[in-house]
């Protein structure tokens, strides 16, 4: 078994704080609370209040796979990572700045460049995503991986959590623009700081030495070399994204579940209000089941890495995408809010196996030559889905007056997404993947 990476405790120690300033300013700035509020003291637009949710996972998706050669021959990513970084900082200075303005701006213009901040905000995160899974790979030994980024989301969870309820109590104090400014405003520091914590890391070099194509580290295995920096051989061009995704019919199965996926999850946005409008949920039991949403995501990020990093990445997707089926089912036929406590415990459990998990599975595709490529395409493909399901799960709620219909759409989504990730043959750890994309990429 090769020795772990050097610096492995003093990264996972910086990565945590990093993370968890990061988390209170997205916390201050909450897109499901404090944005909303945010834009409605602007405009009544719907449309500008629909945009929120997505504007930020959208710009987030979409240019990882423009950046898949250039990540794939760089020698280093930590300077990467700390140059990309900072255009997904500067927008929380730029709320700010807009809150104190809005005296002096029409409203039109204040809502448009509410909407572009946001907008470059996850720009600027789909900008450093794929040099900062890269230096993941290099940071963290492939059988803790699980477990170091789930540690690392989990603070990230807790201190959103903070930041939100630090927000509401701001915003009582401050109810005008000012509350909003001093919101940004901290979020800003909160992200200055943590700026300072991610520099202090310290990327372990790999020697260039030439190594075989590993087709996929399914789930980890200490034979493959598939974390060696092939890619930084000078005269060693990366493949391209086509011959990659051609040459892997597993990644291309979980792309399609992942797919899937976010129509599974796509019932979470209408579970407090339905059961507000069909139960008679009150605002204090709406936020207890918000809190236990946020709780159980704070527990299960570093539960489920570890669990993963164990037992395998497919098997704990699967077990969240049959949490997320059992939850739209559940909120379909609850008979009271006791039961609904139960769906938002699902749904956080989903939640957490859904997006985070993938996020460290897409890391043991391919060597560092190829990882590049599998980690744009694995996210901007997403991106469709990402934006069609919460559409068709909000018109079908419309057509049909009420939620079943988007809620049994959910259970089928979660149906083929299991299906379709335990397809292939599980590997344990130890065992070496198979080799059948290396003849395909070509040396």
């Amino acid at each position: 078994m090769p020795p772990p990476p050097p610096h492995q405790r003093h990264n996972l120690t910086f990565c945590v704080l990093n993370g968890a300033f990061f988390g209170l300013a997205i916390g201050l700035a909450s897109f499901v609370s404090v944005m909303p509020l945010f834009v409605r003291s602007i405009s009544s637009s719907a449309i500008a209040l629909a945009l929120i949710p997505w504007l930020q996972p959208l710009g987030w998706h979409v240019p990882q796979l423009l950046l898949v050669r250039r990540v794939a021959r760089l020698h280093r990513f930590h300077p990467a990572v700390l140059r990309a970084t900072i255009v997904e900082r500067l927008p929380f200075l730029g709320l700010a700045v807009l809150a104190l303005s809005l005296p002096w701006l029409p409203r039109q213009v204040a809502v448009g460049l509410t909407l572009t901040l946001l907008l470059v905000f996850g720009l600027g995160g789909g900008l450093t995503a794929p040099p900062w899974q890269s230096l993941l790979v290099r940071m963290t030994e492939s059988r803790r991986r699980g477990a170091f980024i789930g540690i690392m989301v989990g603070a990230v969870q807790l201190m959103a959590a903070i930041g939100a309820w630090s927000a509401g109590r701001i915003l009582e104090r401050f109810p005008d623009r000012m509350g909003f400014a001093l919101c940004f405003g901290i979020g800003t520091a909160a992200l200055v700081v943590s700026y300072g914590f991610l520099s202090r890391l310290r990327e372990p070099l790999h020697p260039a030495a030439p190594m075989p194509v590993v087709a996929r580290s399914d789930d980890p295995d200490p034979l493959a070399p598939s974390d060696v920096a092939a890619a930084d051989l000078p005269n060693d061009p990366p493949p391209s994204i086509r011959s990659v995704w051609q040459a892997d019919p597993h990644f291309r199965r979980f792309v399609a579940a992942r797919l899937a996926s976010w129509f599974a999850l796509m019932p979470a946005a209408f579970f407090a209000v339905d059961a507000q409008a069909r139960l008679g949920a009150t605002l204090a039991d709406i936020g207890t089941f918000g809190a236990l949403f946020a709780l159980v995501q704070v527990v299960l990020s570093p539960a489920l890495g570890w669990l993963a990093d164990n037992v395998g990445h497919r098997r704990v997707m699967a077990g969240g995408a049959i949490a997320a089926g059992a939850a739209a089912l559940l909120a379909a036929v609850a008979p009271s809010l006791l039961w609904i406590g139960a769906v938002f415990i699902l749904a956080g459990a989903a939640n957490i196996a859904l997006t985070m998990i993938p996020l460290v599975y897409i890391l043991t595709f391919g060597d560092a030559r190829t990882r590049p490529a599998y980690i744009g395409l694995g996210h901007s493909l997403a991106t469709p889905a990402l934006v069609l399901a919460p559409l068709i799960g909000g018109a079908l709620a419309r057509a049909t007056d009420g939620y079943v219909a988007s809620y049994s759409l959910a259970v089928i989504a979660a149906a083929v997404t299991a299906a379709l990730l335990l397809v292939d043959r599980q590997l344990t750890p130890g065992q070496r993947p198979p080799r059948d994309v290396a003849p395909a990429l070509g040396s």
